[in-house]
């Protein structure tokens, strides 16, 4: 409204324009409530997806933990593991003594066939009495 002094009569028509301005203010006002309210049921709707899929991430990583605390080897898990390394290489150094072993043996018959070889021989080359 036009600034008039307090005691001077408004024109009707004068009311009725400011007033129309001011509802249109207001309508204004209503629409951008109406675009805010849809705004923040937006934002509702997303923090409540985001809560969800906080809680879906918390049972799996839940899982997770509770796997990697039922794989995880003990002391005795690998305890065991070194003892049965331990009867293995045992096993193994005992195969390596017979195996030089044999092998000795092996050089030991070579000669003595050779040996016996050569005695034979000797005793088919002589003349029989």
């Amino acid at each position: 409204m036009k600034s008039i002094g307090s005691d001077s009569p408004v024109k009707r028509s004068e009311f009725l324009k400011e007033t129309q301005s001011l509802r249109q203010g207001i309508n204004t006002l209503d629409q951008k409530d109406d675009t805010l309210d849809q705004k923040v049921d937006t934002l509702d709707q997303k923090v409540n997806n985001i809560a969800l899929e906080l809680v879906r991430t918390n049972v799996r990583l839940e899982k997770v933990e509770y796997a990697l605390e039922t794989r995880v080897a003990t002391k005795d898990d690998i305890g065991k593991v070194l003892d049965a390394i331990d009867q293995f290489s045992h096993r193994i150094e005992t195969y390596d003594r017979k195996a030089l072993v044999h092998d000795r043996r092996f050089t030991d018959n070579d000669a003595a066939l050779n040996d016996h070889e050569k005695r034979i021989t000797r005793l088919e080359a002589t003349p029989s009495k």
